[in-house]
């Protein structure tokens, strides 16, 4: 087959492999097809998202590795070319690279928290998690209030450390954040629920503190 009708038959092929674009806010009555649409779902390549008047959107496009928010009246569409919006777009922002990487596996971390014991070490100290700390401190000054990519970072270093009081406080703060957010909310309550012990551990040791036993 001729290398330029084989490029032309490429070009014209449904774009399966595009990213989806992560919800990271939402304020009011936003809905996909139909179906309210919530904080941390996708829009999928095809879909398309609707906001009244009052109602505003966050939307992560990982792909290009950028953010943005609408408000009400508007209807965005996800395609080959990202977020095509009708409405008025209030913010518009890069995503750095860390950023962008905690936002892929944004869904899936939430769903590891929900899943989350009491056997889960209290506290993790390690330069690795004092980076990451000082890192998010850096990144939630650029931020808006409400958007919380900067904690889902955080959060993505503690999950994979294991740091039990880390996740509750990052939670905590997530749902200070989006005070509306019924998901937040109930995984914030949840790390409350499994009473990890304390500990202040040595700053310049890494350990793990197990939670308390009781008889």
């Amino acid at each position: 087959m001729p290398l330029r009708l084989l490029t032309a038959l490429i070009l014209c092929l449904p774009a399966w492999s595009l990213a989806a674009v992560l919800v990271t806010a939402v304020e009011g009555d936003a809905r996909r097809e139909g179906q309210p649409l919530a904080a941390f779902a996708t829009l999928e390549p095809g879909q398309a998202g609707q906001l009244p008047a009052g109602a505003s959107i966050r939307l992560a496009d990982t792909e290009r590795a950028r953010q943005g928010r609408w408000e009400g009246p508007a209807t965005l569409r996800i395609d080959a070319g990202g977020i095509r919006a009708e409405g008025r777009q209030t913010e518009r922002n890069a995503l750095p690279g860390a950023i962008r990487a905690a936002l892929l596996r944004a869904p899936a971390n939430l769903a590891k928290v929900a899943e989350l014991d009491d056997d889960l070490p209290s506290r993790l100290i390690s330069a690795r998690l004092t980076q990451a700390r000082q890192q998010y401190q850096r990144w939630r000054t650029q931020f808006a209030a409400d958007d919380v990519a900067p904690e889902l970072y955080l959060l993505d270093v503690q999950l994979a450390a294991r740091d039990g009081l880390g996740i509750q406080a990052t939670l905590a703060e997530m749902a200070r954040r989006q005070p509306h957010n019924t998901q937040l909310a109930r995984l914030s309550a949840h790390m409350v629920s499994l009473n990890l012990a304390m500990s202040p551990g040595d700053p310049g040791a890494q350990l793990e503190v197990k939670p308390l036993l009781t008889p």
